[in-house]
């Protein structure tokens, strides 16, 4: 999947009125996904996205151990926006880069995520530190 047409979908799915919208989302998710992933996993993962997505993931040799909601946080942060917002915009931006990558590079590269991101990964319902944003 190329760079435009990864932050279209997330700009469809997330139901942002503009491309420079999307893009901040896509960077916000990623870059705080980025410093959540092993440097191995990161590294793995980036070679199957395009050099944008894989540059907005870092270059950090560590990475930080945070929960779901910290996650949401730091997106958040990043994004400028609401904590709501930032839970719909990275549900978006995850729901995009599992089509883009393969199933078992995801896998591999989210394998050491707590149980808690597999709500944000569509694998279990929303929680109560996944409001909607409505």
């Amino acid at each position: 999947m190329h760079y435009r047409e990864f932050v279209d979908r997330v700009r469809e799915r997330a139901g942002l009125e503009n491309v420079k919208d999307a893009t901040i989302a896509v960077r916000a998710t990623l870059g705080t996904l980025g410093e959540r992933l092993h440097t191995t996993e990161r590294v793995k993962l980036g070679a199957q996205l395009p050099h944008e997505l894989k540059e907005m993931l870092g270059d950090r040799h560590d990475h930080d151990f945070f929960d779901l909601e910290e996650f949401y946080n730091r997106v958040s942060a990043r994004g400028g926006i609401r904590y709501p917002h930032a839970v719909e915009q990275a549900g978006a931006v995850v729901a995009v880069l599992k089509e883009a990558v393969s199933p078992g590079e995801l896998a591999d590269a989210t394998a050491d995520l707590t149980e808690d991101y597999r709500e944000l990964f569509g694998e279990k319902e929303k929680g109560p530190v996944s409001p909607s944003a409505a």
